[in-house]
């Protein structure tokens, strides 16, 4: 066998480990609770039937609510033998509840009210007309 052959195998082999490696690998970004499993195993609860294996917990401890940000390991061994793969934590925060904006008129999300644009509008538009209007004279 040619040491360039030999090379490309190599090079090869390493490619596809690198793939398989992240083969599946999905985004997450989701609120949740530490949850007790089964051989003394914390999961990470996030409703609905789906738990994950953290990789860290922040000093979170059972019972507590935060927010993970990271990457699924749909296909990773523990000796939990529970759970729907585990998580490569990026980031742990609260899970803040955001409320949505306040309705203000001309937005269109708060049904009459959304007539306040164009009675703001009228005057601006009437303005630009009549200067428009004395330039042409």
């Amino acid at each position: 066998m040619s040491l360039r052959l030999r090379i490309g195998l190599i090079v090869f082999f390493v490619i596809c480990l690198a793939l398989a490696s992240t083969a599946g690998a999905q985004p997450i970004d989701a609120c949740g609770t530490l949850v007790s499993g089964v051989n003394q195993c914390v999961l990470f609860d996030i409703g609905g039937g789906t738990r994950y294996l953290l990789d860290q917990h922040g000093g979170h401890v059972v019972g507590d609510m935060f927010r993970v940000v990271g990457t699924i390991q749909p296909t990773c061994f523990s000796v939990c033998n529970q759970g729907n793969g585990c998580v490569t934590v990026s980031s742990i925060t609260s899970c803040a509840i955001v409320a949505p904006p306040p309705s203000v008129p001309g937005d269109r999300r708060c049904g009459l009210c959304g007539i306040g644009l164009p009675v703001t509008m009228a005057p601006v538009a009437a303005a630009w007309l009549v200067l428009r209007a004395r330039r042409r004279r």
